[in-house]
């Protein structure tokens, strides 16, 4: 029970820390400040929010790095030092390239190690099935912030001015991170992930193990995803470096913080609700909902003059790519494990960097040379109705990019082991009646060992075995038997320890490791000791034969033989 208490205390936390990292979504009141009051242009007011969105997404690797080395508490530390000299800065120094560096870089760096920390700790203390609610309920912070921050800092500004506003936000901000870094941590070796009395129906991907940064990188998933996050981020970033501008030359609606306010409450629903979502329908259908809904607001959004239904097109699109900044942890939890989550989604983060850059850039630029913000919505709907395709590519490649990340699990496994080996449909491995026959009256050890028949499986009970699985590794090693079965084991258990428990392998030859075997149960060796293929009455000519795999007769002591295993995966 303390230690559930301990999984929710790191979550809460964490969500407290993104409530004071949210300020960039409120940007757009302090835009609309420096232009009504110090004379800046649309494309200068977003210098540092486009800058601190670069520089936000470009620390999540290393802050990533720290947080998955040292623990989220070293990153936290960090994130409060540079919030409060990032403001403090700011406060002093109100011009473009003042605030480009306080603002833009140092409060860009404080967000990257205090959004890098809590999301991936928190993530670890719960049961896989639950990745999308829990990372949903910390990143909802962050979205839900500007609903506070937006009225607040109106208020503040309006009464003391811009510059001791960002004076007692940073020692707001600085003292209440320092202040929640000791809540938060990553748990403890020995600990059993928390299960809510609550599931999914949609499995999710189980990456096939914990993938390097640099392995990451090289799998075709990782550039799909990027490309998702880039497209899902541009569109919802446009959106908020130009609110209160857009909500004023469109629908007529002076109060820069109500679109800002509701906009922020659409973003935290949408963190909250689609991470549940993509746990039970799946992280692709999820995410080509999302970008649909964005695309059909983006294709009207010009026309939404009217003030409410102006400030409904606004919420939606705060809902869906908050609802993104939800999914996308999961995702990359899901293709390429928790080891190394917190550089690897930092990595995958730069994508949103990105789009920070692109998206309030073309509507600055739109709004200075056009007046309006046509191009910019027909642009962002593009991009969305791109993302919807590609969210289904996602969906329809998911077992398939499974399978790529499992071969390239296999090919660090087996690197200098085997001459080949094969990820297959263990459906197509052929089975016969006459392989046992054989057995029965073609082999001198026929029933003296446990591992050969009678007490081997019956061709048509190995069939049934075959069918219920639906990967299966077939692997080729011309040198020896006797190694092959070894390696064969050997395999079985680094991939039961890599959670695909139903492992099971089929080497080839007969069993050695008793001489004689007693032929009595329990076994003396179970760890190692597993019927071969032949002996479970697996046709091995005809199944490597159909894979491309060299196999003949061996005629006499000059021909060379080929000897095959086989590992069930589940």
């Amino acid at each position: 029970m303390r230690m559930m208490q301990s999984a929710w205390t790191v979550v809460f936390a964490g969500l407290g820390v993104n409530l004071t990292l949210g300020f960039l979504y409120a940007w757009g009141v302090i835009a609309a400040t420096l232009a009504k009051d110090f004379g800046w242009s649309a494309t200068q007011t977003q210098i540092p929010y486009i800058l601190a969105s670069l520089i936000f997404a470009l620390s999540m690797v290393p802050a990533g790095w720290l947080q998955d080395r040292k623990g989220p508490r070293t990153a936290l530390w960090l994130s409060a030092l540079l919030a409060g000299v990032g403001f403090l800065g700011a406060s002093a120094t109100l011009t473009v390239s003042g605030l480009a560096l306080f603002f833009g870089a140092f409060f860009g760096l404080a967000m990257g190690f205090g959004y890098a920390a809590p999301t991936p700790a928190a993530i670890k203390w719960f049961h896989p099935q639950h990745r999308g609610f829990i990372s949903g309920i910390v990143v909802s912070g962050y979205g839900i912030a500007p609903v506070y921050i937006a009225p607040l800092a109106h208020a503040i500004i309006a009464r003391y001015g811009l510059s001791r506003a960002f004076l007692i936000f940073g020692c707001l901000f600085a003292g209440v991170i320092f202040a929640l870094s000791f809540l938060i941590a990553n748990p403890p070796a020995s600990w059993t992930p928390v299960v809510l009395p609550f599931g999914k129906k949609h499995v999710a991907l189980k990456a096939a193990k914990d993938f390097t940064p640099k392995e990451m990188v090289r799998t075709r998933a990782f550039a799909l995803l990027w490309v998702l996050f880039l497209l899902g981020t541009f569109a919802g970033l446009l959106v908020i470096g130009q609110m209160p501008r857009i909500a004023e030359e469109i629908a007529g609606l002076e109060y820069g913080f109500v679109p800002v306010a509701l906009y922020a409450v659409a973003n935290f629903l949408g963190r909250m609700s689609w991470g549940t979502v993509s746990d039970r329908l799946g992280r692709g259908k999820a995410l080509s909902l999302a970008f649909l809904i964005q695309t059909i607001v983006f294709f009207v959004f010009e026309q939404l003059t009217n003030p409410v239904l102006l400030l409904v097109g606004k919420s939606l699109v705060g809902f869906t790519f908050g609802g993104m900044l939800a999914v996308f942890p999961a995702v990359c939890a899901d293709f390429f494990g928790l080891k190394n989550l917190g550089v690897n989604y930092g990595i995958l983060f730069t994508a949103w960097g990105v789009g920070g850059i692109i998206g309030p850039l073309l509507g600055g630029l739109s709004r200075d040379i056009t007046g309006g913000h046509t191009v910019s919505f027909l642009v962002s709907g593009c991009a969305s109705l791109l993302g919807v395709f590609l969210s289904l590519l996602l969906l329809k490649r998911g077992k398939t990019m499974s399978q790529e990340a499992l071969e390239e699990y296999l090919a660090f496994l087996l690197l200098g082991k085997v001459r080949g080996f094969r990820l297959i449909d263990p459906r197509e491995v052929v089975t016969g009646e006459w392989v046992r026959l054989k057995c029965q009256y073609g082999c001198d050890g026929y029933g003296m060992c446990l591992t050969c028949p009678p007490y081997s499986p019956e061709p048509q009970r190995t069939r049934e075995i075959l069918d219920a699985y639906t990967r299966a590794v077939l692997l080729w090693q011309p040198e020896s038997w006797r190694d092959l079965r070894r390696i064969c084991a050997d395999l079985e258990r680094e991939l039961f320890l890599s959670g695909y428990y139903r492992a099971f392998a089929m080497p080839s030859g007969p069993c050695e490791l008793c001489d004689p075997c007693p032929r009595e149960y329990p076994c003396r060796h179970p760890e190692l000791a597993r019927p071969s293929m032949e002996a479970c009455g697996i046709d091995v000519y005809a199944t490597v034969r159909k894979f491309g795999f060299p196999i003949e007769v061996v005629r006499d002591r000059a021909c060379r033989a080929n000897y095959y295993g086989l590992v069930l995966v589940e």
